[in-house]
Parts: structure tokens; C-alpha cells; sequence
């Protein structure tokens, strides 16, 4: 294993039973030091997946200026997380931010029909609940009607 993956792992795990434990804030100054060592280690993978992990963590304690923000690290290195999409559409639509939430949107609706996993139909029906134009998949789009 990668000191990266080593890394992260740590991070994820322990920042995972914090949270678990009701010590949200603990959890994300745990994953702040280790995405600030990401950071300057340019580890993109790892800074990717702690930032979400992170955006998940204070999603679920209420703090969605701070989910915002992770949300945003992550699409900074990986402008097609559809995962990031989606919380920042979430997010937005709960801010009352309509316009910019329905772009986020439409842009993880895009990026799961290209995918085209059972993970990525999911995201749509899940898109769906929210937007209703981006919960139907689109007819042979998905890799057995190729």
C-alpha cells in the first residue's frame, strides 16, 4: 500500500468512528490536517475522496457551508465527482440557490449517463427525486442497448 492510501485510510477510518461517535467537529479537524498533507503532497486521489468523506460528515451534523466547501475542494480535482455534483446541487436547492443548484444537477445527470453503472442509474432515479427532468434515463444509453 501507497503512503497515500495509507494515508487516507487512516484518515477515513478514524474521522469514520469519530463521526460514529457523535464527534463530528473532531472528525473533520482529523480530516482537515490530512487533506492540508494531501495538499502538499499533491496526493489528487486521496484529497479527493477525504474531501468528500468530509462533505458527507458535515452534510449529516448540519454544517452545510462547510459540505459546500468540501464539496467544492473536491470538484476542484475532480471536476466529474458526480457524488460532489449532486451534494453541491443539494446543497444549493436547500440554500435556495435554484438556478446555480439545477446546473449542478444537470451536470451529474450527465456525468452518471455517462457512466452508465447500476451506481450511475441509481444517481439518476436519486436526481429524480429532487428534479424530476433529470430522473429518467435516456433510452439506449445504457451499455447493453449499444
Amino acid at each position: 500500500m501507497t503512503r497515500e492510501m495509507e494515508h487516507m485510510t487512516h484518515a477515513i477510518q478514524q474521522s469514520t468512528k469519530l463521526s460514529q461517535n457523535g464527534e463530528h467537529l473532531k472528525a473533520l479537524e482529523l480530516l482537515d490536517s490530512s487533506i492540508a498533507v494531501a495538499v502538499h503532497e499533491n496526493w489528487n486521489r486521496a484529497l479527493e475522496t477525504m474531501s468528500r468523506h468530509a462533505a458527507i460528515i458535515a452534510e449529516s451534523s448540519g454544517d452545510l457551508g462547510r459540505a459546500k466547501s468540501y464539496n467544492e475542494r473536491t470538484l476542484a480535482c475532480a471536476p466529474e465527482n458526480p457524488m460532489a455534483l449532486y451534494g453541491m446541487a443539494k446543497i444549493l436547492s436547500g440554500q435556495g440557490e435554484i438556478e446555480l443548484a439545477r446546473q449542478y444537477a444537470s451536470r451529474c445527470y450527465q456525468v452518471s449517463v455517462r457512466g452508465g453503472t447500476e451506481t450511475d442509474r441509481a444517481r439518476v432515479e436519486l436526481l429524480g427525486k429532487h428534479w424530476p427532468e433529470f430522473g429518467v434515463w435516456p433510452v439506449g444509453s445504457r451499455p447493453e442497448d449499444r
